[in-house]
This record gives structure tokens, sequence and C-alpha cells, in this order.
């Protein structure tokens, strides 16, 4: 698989613009879509509203995991092979979230009619959360990994870590880094 080159040359601002502006604009069409509803009586009523929530949703995920998933992949080729961590399971705790995102925005209201559903969808929602954190583990390692070329602790990537736990803020930290890499 070959990385989004966008990602790798795009600037800090144009990449917060895009993932930032996509949230925002999600956001401002789901609630004036909230304001316009009917009072929600029924699951059919609350699906009418929650579907253009999670499509939305789903639309911000793929275009954050398409970013994380540029980066980790990039920075992970530019990994010294004795050094380089396992892609694999990268790749498919990316996948996991997207795969899991419909399924939780179609059981989602029914929750309402049959709280046992929550038996089975709380631990899809944790491994989805896992799956996450994880991806931001893998990019935080892979982007120091690349830059010092020498093993690491969590300590040497945790300021990184954050950075990407809070995208908006760590995109206008870690994208200017990525681009010099992307450079050389």
């Amino acid at each position: 698989m070959r990385p989004l080159r966008f990602f790798l040359t795009a600037k800090h601002w144009q990449v917060f613009l895009l993932l930032f502006g996509a949230m925002v604009a999600g956001q401002i069409t789901l609630m004036t879509l909230m304001f316009r509803a009917e009072p929600i009586r029924d699951v059919t009523a609350l699906r009418a509203i929650a579907l253009p929530f999670f499509a939305v949703t789903y639309a911000v995920a793929v275009l954050l995991l398409a970013w994380l998933w540029t980066l980790g992949e990039y920075c992970a080729s530019r990994v010294p092979v004795e050094l380089k961590p396992r892609i694999v399971r990268f790749r498919s705790t990316l996948i996991y979230p997207l795969a899991y995102l419909p399924v939780f925005g179609w059981v989602f209201p029914t929750l309402l009619d049959n709280p046992s559903v929550a038996l089975v969808i709380v631990p899809l929602h944790f491994l989805a959360t896992f799956c996450m954190i994880y991806n931001l583990y893998f990019v935080a390692k892979s982007l120091v990994l690349a830059e010092r070329q020498k093993p690491l602790s969590f300590s040497n990537f945790a300021l990184e870590f954050f950075f990407l736990w809070f995208f908006p803020l760590g995109i206008w930290l870690v994208q200017p880094r990525i681009n010099r890499l992307a450079a050389k």
C-alpha cells in the first residue's frame, strides 16, 4: 500500500482545515437537522436523526484514519530494518474502527428498546477505542524512530503521542515534522 502523498506534503494548516473543518461542518449540519427534527418517540425517529450523525462521523473517521495511515506507513518505511515496528498490526487496527463504526451506527438506536445489546456493543466499542489508541502510539513511535534512527522508550515519544491524541492541536506540531521527513 502506498501512503497518500497529499498528507506528506500538505502544510499543517491544510491538514487542520481538512480534518477539523470536516468535523465543524458536520456538527453544524447535524445541529441544523436536530433543530428541524420532530421529537424522538421511537427507534425509527432516532434512526432518522442518527443516520446523518453517523455518516458525518464516519466521513471524519475516514479522513483522520487516512492521515494516521499515511503518517504511520511513511514513517515506518523510514525506520531501519532492525527497529521497524510491526506494520501488519497497525494496518489491522486501522481497519477495525472503520468496520465497527457502521455496526455501532446501526445498533445504537436499538439500545433504547433492547438494553441487553450493550453486552455485545460495549466490548466492541472498547476494542475500537484500543485500536485508535494503538494507532496514535504507532504513528508517534514511528515518527520519532524515523527522526532519531535508534531504539526508543515510551518517554522518548510520549509528547508526540499526546499531540496526536489531541489532534487539532497536534496537527500544528506534528505535520511540519512530517513535511521535513518527506522533503529529505
